[in-house]
């Protein structure tokens, strides 16, 4: 069961990461505790960088629907919990109220 809301705030860990590719549409980062390298494809990289500490779940959500014309608020959720999750699963992100 998915424990994730829109109120909750998306905190992102102190690790190594970097913008890479031609437009900078890309992130590389380093997994803080197995040192292995992730790359994140461009929506993914859209919001791992809205993950700021300071935005909400449904704020990223707003502003990228902003963004992305076509899709519908619940599948852009669904990946927005999709990818805070998996990053909470690997360690690198927490949320808090």
């Amino acid at each position: 069961m998915n424990t994730l809301q829109e109120n909750k705030i998306p905190v992102k860990l102190n690790f190594r990461w970097r913008l890479d590719g031609e437009n900078n549409d890309y992130i590389i980062y380093q997994h803080p505790v197995t040192g292995m390298l992730d790359i994140l494809n461009p929506v993914a990289t859209d919001i791992f960088i809205k993950c700021d500490g300071k935005h909400t779940i449904g704020e990223i959500a707003n502003q990228m629907m902003e963004e992305y014309k076509g899709v519908t608020r619940s599948t852009l959720l669904d990946d927005i919990y999709a990818f805070i999750q998996h990053m909470i699963d690997e360690r690198v992100f927490f949320v808090v109220e």
